[in-house]
C-alpha cells in the first residue's frame, strides 16, 4: 500500500486496503479464517493468509502420501475386539 501510495497512511486506507485483499482471496473460507482473527491491517492479514496457506498446503499434500485414521471405525474396531475376547473367554470357563 505504501509503495503504490506514498505519503501519509490512514486507518481508513488501510481499512480498504485489507478488505480488497481479503475479497480477493479465491477460497470463502480462506477468506474468513482470515475475518475471524480481526486483522487490523493489510500487513497482519497477509501474514495470517501465507500461514494460513502454508498449513493448508502441508496438510493437503501429507493427506496424499498417508491414509486418514477414521476415529470412530477405529474405536467400533477395538470395542468389538474386546467384546470377542470377552466372549471367547465365557466360552471356556
Amino acid at each position: 500500500m505504501i509503495l503504490a501510495h506514498p505519503g501519509e497512511q490512514s486507518s481508513l486506507s488501510e481499512h480498504l486496503a485489507r478488505d480488497a485483499f481479503l475479497s480477493a482471496l479465491p477460497d470463502p473460507e480462506f477468506e474468513l479464517k482470515v475475518k475471524k482473527r480481526e486483522t487490523t491491517n493489510l500487513d497482519v492479514a497477509l501474514r495470517i493468509a501465507q500461514r494460513y496457506g502454508l498449513f493448508k498446503n502441508a496438510v493437503n499434500s501429507s493427506v496424499s502420501v498417508r491414509p486418514r485414521v477414521n476415529r470412530k471405525r477405529l474405536r467400533f474396531t477395538l470395542l468389538m475386539e474386546v467384546v470377542w475376547k470377552q466372549r471367547k473367554l465365557q466360552c471356556k470357563q
